[in-house]
């Protein structure tokens, strides 16, 4: 296992053929928040890529909720890919609705309203849902699944789970 610093030591920046795989996952195409082209920023924490604006809104949510990095400026480490590899803004849409989270209006007059926007960000990133969902992601499926059986259980409405498939995991020699 390596340690932070040679995890430093090992990142590099995304190649563009690393970029344009990302980008070709469904929905990658635009900001996961809003309706914005393009899309240079990631929230590597939710595998979710952002637009400058909604980076910045991220970025104020702590690292402890998104890890925000830029596609084309930022060394990414092969872990910080991977987890990308497995996220794409479509299949975090997919698992909000599905568990019981709404729309915040992309293409409507209420994404134009930043400070809106910020605040649906804020407690849309903050739900147990969303904590759930980083876990999965991060490789801890029990620990999220379990999240999600406690706040659906105290749900009135329960919704169909979305289960994320298991593909392997990309390395970087992959995406070259």
């Amino acid at each position: 296992m390596m340690n932070k610093t040679q995890q430093i030591h090992e990142s590099k920046p995304l190649t563009s053929n690393q970029l344009t795989t990302l980008r070709s996952i469904p929905s990658n195409d635009r900001c996961a928040e809003c309706p914005t082209f393009p899309a240079d920023w990631a929230s590597v924490t939710y595998g979710i890529v952002l637009c400058l604006d909604c980076a910045g809104i991220h970025r104020g949510l702590g690292v402890h909720l998104s890890f925000v990095r830029s596609l084309t400026m930022d060394d990414w480490s092969e872990k910080e890919l991977a987890t990308m590899m497995r996220g794409g803004n479509k299949r975090w849409m997919d698992y909000w609705k599905e568990h019981g989270g709404s729309s915040i209006g992309v293409g409507s007059e209420e994404t134009a309203n930043r400070n809106f926007l910020a605040q649906k960000i804020k407690t849309k990133y903050g739900s147990d849902v969303a904590r759930a969902y980083r876990e999965i992601l991060a490789g801890d499926s029990s620990y999220g699944e379990n999240i999600v059986a406690k706040s659906l259980s105290q749900s009135s409405q329960h919704k169909a789970r979305v289960e994320l498939t298991e593909e392997p995991i990309p390395t970087l020699q992959d995406v070259f």
